[in-house]
């Protein structure tokens, strides 16, 4: 998870949301990653990376990258407003399932994502596998 989505997730959640008038605790997600919530039966502790981070992770494990995606693309928070328009207009459901997944891989996004999927292949392992 991106450290803009443990801010994003903290303002939606009502319970949550006296994190923000903390200066320690935006200053631990946006400078170290580091998520830590004491509010109980939440989820508690994470860190968020930056986008830039990934791909070096998975590199120093022996894969090269082959994508890095925000699963969202540009529909983050966008769950009931596409399932709507899966029943109401079916063709601008796939035309909007189209557009995010084009816009997937847009860095300019990759760190307003709720998650981020790499995609990438063990030096390991042949390309036809």
């Amino acid at each position: 998870m991106p450290r803009y989505a443990f801010l994003r997730r903290t303002l939606e959640v009502p319970d949550e949301r006296h994190h923000l008038a903390q200066p320690e605790f935006i200053d631990r997600v946006l400078n170290e990653g580091v998520f830590i919530n004491d509010v109980p039966g939440r989820f508690t502790d994470g860190y968020g990376v930056l986008p830039g981070e990934v791909s070096p992770f998975f590199e120093q494990h022996g894969f090269a990258a082959l994508a890095l995606l925000s699963a969202e693309g540009i529909a983050v928070n966008s769950q009931e407003s596409l399932s709507e328009l899966s029943t109401t207009d079916p063709t601008a459901y796939q035309a909007a399932l189209v557009m995010i997944m084009q816009t997937a891989g847009d860095p300019s996004i990759l760190g307003m994502a709720n998650h981020l999927l790499y995609v990438g292949r063990h030096e390991g392992v042949p390309a036809d596998k």
